[in-house]
């Protein structure tokens, strides 16, 4: 397919996987090359990234993908243990089939996209992005994105250090 980029057909595979503009994927893991893609393709169809980090405690965890609702959550290819420590914050996941999960804890969590060795029971290949979406629905999609529209959630934390922070 002349002229589509891998962006296209991140796009596509996202699309695909039923993920709409003002949907939300989070992103978890070290720093790869499906990082940015999985991001950069979202973003040209509305959909939402929340960036988790893998030092974040459980509670975290749950507290973000509960607050913005993520339907799905990629995780990178590197620390070879993310999947171990994505099943310890869902269960589920192991047991699923892949792209329908059923997690009690986040209800609105439906897919897991893995890299990788991450890449196990109840994940989505990363890989089969060259096999999915079409270059007309990622037109039709791209158009409908608005200057105002949410393409990131960065959640982050602040230490409670005395006298880091003044008040004026």
């Amino acid at each position: 397919m002349p002229g589509r980029t891998v962006i296209d057909l991140a796009a596509g595979f996202l699309l695909k996987l039923g993920l709409r503009r003002g949907d939300c994927i989070a992103v978890m893991g070290d720093n790869h090359i499906e990082w940015p893609l999985i991001a950069a393709a979202a973003r040209a169809v509305g959909v939402c990234v929340a960036n988790l980090s893998i030092r974040h405690t459980p509670q975290t965890f749950t507290e973000i993908m509960t607050q913005v609702s993520c339907k799905a959550l990629f995780i990178t290819r590197s620390p070879d243990t993310l999947y171990q420590m994505v099943c310890e914050m869902i269960p589920e996941l192991s047991e699923s089939i892949p792209g329908d999960l059923n997690s009690k804890q986040f209800p609105e969590l439906k897919k897991v996209i893995a890299a990788g060795s991450n890449c196990k029971s109840g994940t989505l290949n990363v890989a089969d992005i060259s096999i999915s979406g079409s270059e007309e629905e990622v037109a039709k999609a791209a158009k409908k994105v608005t200057i105002d529209d949410v393409s990131h959630f960065n959640m982050t934390s602040v230490l409670n250090i005395p006298g880091l922070i003044t008040h004026s």
